[in-house]
């Protein structure tokens, strides 16, 4: 298990922007190409993340699949540059993922992608691959995710948003500023339930607020700057790279929303997988958002491997 670095351009020839995708690969691939799990990041996420979900006893093992793991762009492990006269704070679409993900895979010797599976964002990117590569997928598993960032979506972040900007609309990499992100940002991660019922007990918190406080502590030590690119990142997926998903190659798609996920609603990650001719299984949840975090908790992470077993049989 090692992390690489793969570094090229992407965008319109007049105007490209430098990228360079952090990943981490664990297992072989085959003699064809074609045993490939990709694991695309989450908002915050580092290429190890993911690891919850690789071993032999866990979602993907890697005596049989190549699994690759790999970072958001402009996600501190990843960039993403522009060149001269770009905004303050350039940022990579879900779709420029994508296909810096595809000449990722291209460059590993990938022919044919087995499944493309993550949380949060990185299920966003899954639901962006049906769309970009219909053909060169064979199945897409999007948890706690929707294809575009929906009303309430864009209403979450764009409050959180305001707490990283400074008085005059500036990134604010100060401490108090990241530590406020966080306490926000993790009312809205969970849901009512959890907080009403003592959840965070079972998580080590001893109180609501120290809850809070570890959030903030967490978000402290993050790079602004990163926080703010990744969420316009996040905030501006509105459309699918593709007017009309499918056509005669479709993925094998299976979103699983939470039930009580208060930004990626499991009633819009329904109606996107439809698009898609994908179906829909809710995750009965209290944790809100977080039950599908990779290595959260036993009962919903033994649903997210039945169904990527059955997907990948």
């Amino acid at each position: 298990m090692q992390m690489y670095a793969f570094a090229g351009t992407i965008g319109p020839a007049k105007s490209p922007a430098q990228i360079s995708i952090a990943y981490e690969t664990q297992g072989a691939l085959d003699a064809a190409g074609s045993n490939c799990v990709l694991l695309p990041g989450y908002y915050t996420s580092t290429c190890a993340s993911y690891r919850p979900w690789i071993g032999p006893n866990s979602l993907f093992d890697p005596e049989r699949w190549l699994i690759v793991s790999c970072g958001l762009l402009g996600g501190g492990e990843s960039t993403f540059e522009t060149d001269e006269g770009a905004p303050p704070a350039p940022y990579a679409t879900v779709d420029d993922n994508v296909r810096a993900q595809q000449a990722l895979l291209a460059h590993l010797g990938v022919t044919q992608v087995r499944m493309v599976a993550g949380w949060s964002m990185g299920g966003m990117q899954a639901f962006g691959w049906a769309a970009r590569y219909p053909e060169r997928v064979r199945a897409c598993l999007p948890i706690c995710a929707t294809a575009t960032c929906h009303p309430v979506n864009q209403v979450f972040l764009r409050s959180v948003k305001c707490l990283l900007e400074d008085e005059t609309g500036n990134i604010d990499d100060s401490a108090s500023a990241k530590r406020r992100f966080g306490r926000v940002y993790a009312t809205w991660a969970f849901n009512d339930d959890f907080f009403a019922q003592g959840g965070w007990h079972a998580f080590g918190y001893g109180s609501t607020n120290e809850l809070l406080e570890r959030w903030a502590g967490d978000h402290e030590a993050m790079d602004a700057r990163s926080m703010y690119r990744t969420l316009l990142t996040w905030l501006n997926c509105t459309e699918l790279p593709i007017a009309t998903p499918g056509g005669s190659v479709r993925p094998r798609l299976l979103a699983l929303p939470s039930t009580t996920d208060r930004y990626f609603r499991a009633s819009d990650a329904e109606a996107d997988a439809a698009l898609f001719g994908g179906q829909t299984v809710p995750i009965e949840s209290d944790l809100g958002h977080i039950a599908g975090r990779p290595g959260v908790r036993p009962k919903e992470t033994a649903l997210i491997a039945r169904f990527a077993h059955l997907l990948l049989e």
